[in-house]
């Protein structure tokens, strides 16, 4: 809540409208969208991210199924 009354405080010293002030930061900081990629192996993939991050993960129910097999 907090957060949205510095929002209003903001808005009232500035005499601006909160559509104005996303504007600017739309402007200010714009985004490409979501890019979407195909794989050719998504299994291969979804290894090698795991094997990447192995070390700081606790466990993950997608490592256990790629060490029984179920997904290939």
């Amino acid at each position: 809540m907090i957060p949205w009354l510095l929002v209003a405080e903001m808005m009232s010293k500035q005499d601006i409208k909160l559509s104005e002030m996303v504007k600017i930061r739309i402007e200010a900081y714009p985004s490409p969208g979501e890019i979407n990629s195909q794989l050719d192996d998504p299994t291969a993939a979804i290894k090698r991210v795991l094997n990447h991050y192995k070390d700081d993960a606790i466990t993950t129910v997608l490592a256990s199924s790629l060490k029984t097999g179920a997904l290939t």
